[in-house]
């Protein structure tokens, strides 16, 4: 807006010159082009406003989330236990990520692919903490519909009740161990 100030300012310095230049040093004349670049300039001001808008509405995402689709994520380089990465995701105004069809899921392992090559488990939002072996979203407690499990997952070995989204040759869902330390994806 600073700039559109100045632009403005220079522009009205060059249309004064250029009355005095042309000999035409009458007040009234010089007041009424003052009148009308003061009107410019705020219409110049309204039209920033109202693009400033739509650029916050197109980029709802601030960093450092990131829009993928129609959600925002953070995905941290901090390694949390699931419950410390969800108490983090709130403090941001979000939660574990909940994947809810194969189009965002596959939008999310593209982005960690391209993005973090060696980072390879990611807590999510799901776990099956309450009763084994029904998964739901920790957002919203409800049950996981849409899933990506590797072979043989999820299998409870060892007690596992949180999801994660692990990525070696083909990135897939796995149940671990809640208290382990993972990289995490936040989503609002």
């Amino acid at each position: 807006m600073a700039m559109t100030r100045s632009f403005c300012f220079a522009l009205f310095v060059v249309v004064v010159c250029g009355i005095f230049g042309q000999g035409s040093t009458s007040t009234a004349s010089l007041g009424n082009t003052l009148e009308t670049m003061k009107r410019k300039l705020e219409n110049l001001e309204r039209g920033l406003q109202q693009v400033q808008r739509s650029i916050n509405q197109l980029t709802r995402c601030q960093a450092p989330f990131v829009q993928l689709g129609s959600s925002c994520y953070l995905f941290s380089y901090m390694k949390k236990s699931w419950s410390d990465a969800q108490a983090y995701c709130r403090s941001m105004s979000s939660h574990l990520a909940t994947i809810t069809s194969w189009s965002e899921d596959k939008k999310i392992i593209i982005y960690v692919q391209n993005n973090f090559p060696d980072y390879f488990t990611w807590w999510i939002g799901g776990n099956d903490m309450a009763s084994e072996g029904n998964w739901v979203w920790v957002e919203n407690n409800r049950r996981v519909s849409y899933s990506n499990w590797g072979p043989r997952e999820p299998n409870n070995e060892d007690n596992e009740d949180c999801m994660e989204i692990f990525h070696d040759k083909k990135p897939e869902w796995n149940d671990h161990l809640c208290h382990l330390a993972h990289q995490f994806i936040c989503e609002k």
